[in-house]
């Protein structure tokens, strides 16, 4: 069984916490409570807690957007080991990765979601090209690797389409 996992970005505050608790209206399905770690936070008490109760749903900026973005964890890893992840970085909803198709050895980048029950990679440029990221994680080839998400690094969304065009 796979660990459950989330992460919330914070669209004011523009930084990513890890989440601890979860609370949903049943009937609305709205989150209603939500609560984790964010340092950054002006109301952080001495241990970084912040507790956003009855307002997780409040909308922010202009246009208005919820203010908070949650990503699961789909619970595989990628191939870089490193001090900081020696079991390699989680993989998120949301993350954008770079990896090696094994039919012609192209890399490419791409950013991961969950549709139809499972996760799946969309090539950043070719939005109706997708593969399972399972099917990546465990590729033979080219290990995939996390190098940003779409919350905290728009620009590798940009990047991509950039060089696309040129």
């Amino acid at each position: 069984m796979r660990e459950i996992k989330f992460q919330a970005w914070d669209e004011k505050l523009k930084v990513m916490f890890p989440v601890h608790e979860l609370r949903f209206d049943k009937f609305c399905e709205t989150l209603t409570y939500l609560s984790g770690v964010d340092i950054h936070h002006k109301d952080s008490d001495f241990q970084g807690d912040v507790f956003y109760g009855g307002s997780a749903q409040k909308l922010t900026g202009t246009p208005p957007v919820r203010r908070f973005k949650l990503r699961q964890y789909t619970g595989l890893r990628d191939s870089k080991r490193t001090k900081e992840y020696p079991n390699g970085q989680e993989i998120y909803d949301g993350d954008v990765v770079k990896a090696r198709e094994q039919s012609n050895m192209a890399t490419f980048t791409g950013y991961v979601h969950f549709l139809n029950g499972q996760y799946w990679v969309n090539y950043i440029g070719y939005e109706s090209y997708y593969v399972p990221l399972i099917q990546l994680v465990n590729a033979v080839y080219e290990p995939i690797e996390v190098i940003g998400n779409i919350y905290e690094n728009p620009e590798l969304l940009q990047k991509v389409e950039e060089a696309k065009g040129q």
